[in-house]
């Protein structure tokens, strides 16, 4: 069965959580953290750890800063790496826990960003992590279940956005013979969000879940994906939230790569065929893209 987000935390083989003090009014804050903060200035929060599994687990908490996954998506840096912003900006009241089966626990933290900090928008994210690895039964390997609740700060100031597009790149593929273009956009700004935009709430670029919040109308039902089985129901499509080209679609639990908020779980709809139209910058471009939907056995085609 598949939960909705408002009902149940983020979560991962038992363990879970979620922002304490959501915004009724903005809906992805009850996923993720988002401030806006002057610099040197500090702000109060809290999130809740959740246990659902049947035995007591000791947990991990620790906040890191933002990176990119090998495709280019939103990922969280590692525990051992180095952190400059969210990593080192949030203080928890708390790092190391342990919670019985089914408790929960409020854990406080202090978001602290040093005077002199540049305006603009940084990510990252608060990570709980198991402290001791699972074993799989079937595989004998060991499990290191670790989930991530972003964290994004608007640092106030001047807030530049100011995207470039490079010349366009035409590639011909020398054994289908046929063209490719490519584009490049180019962020002279200071800011993660795209333009025609009224607050930091507002759509992220590529966020397919932030693009659904704004645009229920147009899209079949989405939610951020809490349980890895759901991956695997035929009544649903799930993807990255950052993708694109449908490199991001997965069918079975074990193509998850990263943390289960990365992903979005979508109502599936038969698509007889698919018509795309591409605009940069409210330019249309002068071609069409006819394609086939994908399967899980079956990559997308151009027809």
């Amino acid at each position: 069965s598949f939960w909705p987000l408002k009902s149940r935390a983020i979560g991962f083989q038992g363990i879970g959580g979620y922002p304490a003090n959501p915004d009724s009014e903005d809906d992805l804050t009850k996923a993720w953290f988002t401030f806006e903060i002057d610099p040197g200035e500090k702000k109060e929060d809290a999130l809740i750890v959740v246990n659902e599994s049947e035995k007591a687990e000791k947990i991990l908490l620790y906040p890191v800063d933002s990176t990119e996954d090998n495709l280019g998506g939103f990922a969280l840096s590692k525990r051992g790496d180095e952190h400059n912003e969210i990593g080192s900006w949030v203080e928890l009241g708390k790092n190391e826990l342990v919670l019985s089966p089914g408790e929960k626990l409020k854990v406080s933290f202090t978001l602290r960003i040093p005077s002199g900090t540049s305006p603009g928008e940084y990510a990252g994210g608060i990570i709980i992590q198991k402290a001791n690895s699972d074993k799989d039964p079937q595989t004998g390997f060991s499990i290191n279940t670790r989930l991530g609740i972003r964290v994004y700060a608007t640092v106030t100031g001047q807030i530049i956005r100011n995207l470039e597009l490079l010349p366009l790149e035409i590639e011909k593929n020398r054994k289908d013979r046929k063209l490719r273009l490519g584009a490049i956009l180019n962020n002279k700004g200071n800011a993660y969000i795209i333009d025609n935009i009224q607050s930091d709430s507002d759509v992220f670029f590529e966020d397919k879940y932030s693009q659904y919040l704004h645009y229920k109308e147009y899209m079949p039902k989405t939610d951020i994906l809490e349980r890895a089985e759901d991956v695997s129901n035929t009544n649903y499509i799930c993807k990255k939230r950052i993708s694109s080209r449908a490199k991001g679609i997965i069918f079975q639990p074990e193509q998850i790569q990263g943390e289960l908020s990365d992903y979005i779980i979508q109502k599936r709809i038969n698509i007889d065929t698919e018509y795309r139209v591409y605009s940069i910058f409210g330019k249309v471009i002068p071609m069409v893209s006819i394609k086939s939907s994908k399967s899980e056995n079956m990559k997308v085609k151009v027809l």
